[in-house]
């Protein structure tokens, strides 16, 4: 890492995130990547941009529409999951979904993947160790958690 950008607080944070996102496409000659994909059960703050990505519907409910180019996928919740019990399992099975979902809205139309290290909102979920990080892997993006 070379930069840092210092905000006010997480959801000014997150917002410049997007923006900066958003930017570096354009610069790059790349202008249709300005959709984002987030976890269920994420909490990215209280700002439009945040709220859109935030992965949990009573948190969005009342704002609703939000901004369009949002999606999420999936969350590597080990406890309440609808597919195994084994966390290496689950993360191959996170990462697979997420890679289907890049590939489904289009490679080149994605500008960032969002992630929490600990998903607090959504039921204080960790990542464990021995999984290892997850990560999906398409024709022209990667992204990791």
């Amino acid at each position: 890492m070379t930069q840092v950008f210092f905000a006010t607080g997480g959801s000014e944070a997150v917002e410049s995130a997007f923006k900066l996102a958003r930017q570096y496409w354009k610069l790059r000659g790349e202008a249709e990547r300005t959709k984002f994909i987030s976890l269920r059960r994420a909490y990215h703050g209280v700002g439009y941009g945040g709220l859109s990505a935030n992965g949990t519907p009573s948190f969005r409910r009342m704002f609703e529409p939000l901004m369009p180019g949002f999606f999420q996928v999936e969350t590597p919740y080990l406890y309440r999951n609808p597919f195994t019990d084994d966390p290496k399992k689950l993360a191959e099975t996170c990462a697979m979904i997420l890679e289907r979902e890049i590939e489904h809205q289009g490679a080149d139309t994605v500008a960032a993947f969002i992630a929490e290290p600990i998903q607090g909102a959504g039921g204080i979920i960790v990542r464990r160790p021995s999984t290892g990080r997850w990560c999906a892997r398409s024709a022209t993006a990667t992204a990791c958690c």
